[in-house]
């Protein structure tokens, strides 16, 4: 009989503190708050083949070489919200007012 998603979402939610909020605390305490869901970045969706040509041509999403343009557009905001969530709460990287 196979587990419910509860053990599965129990696991992930391990395996995300261990390995990416203890981590990134290393780095700063402020990358990193005091629970995964404190802690979320943004939600990146499945780029799918997207995902494959970019590691296959060494680029990155929105550089692939032929796919969706919509995609790679999409791609390259998220990461692009991702990326100045990270520099918000990195005090070393803030601008100086």
């Amino acid at each position: 009989m196979s587990r419910g998603h509860s053990f599965y979402l129990a696991q992930l939610e391990k395996r995300i503190f261990s390995d990416i909020i203890e981590p990134l605390r290393a780095l700063d305490d402020g990358l990193a708050l005091s629970s995964v869901s404190l802690s979320k970045l943004g939600e990146v969706r499945d780029f799918g083949v997207l995902v494959e040509e970019a590691q296959r041509q060494g680029v990155p999403l929105e550089r692939v070489k032929g796919g969706n343009s919509t995609m790679k557009q999409s791609a390259a905001a998220v990461f692009l919200q991702v990326a100045e969530k990270i520099i918000e709460r990195m005090p070393a990287f803030r601008p100086s007012s």
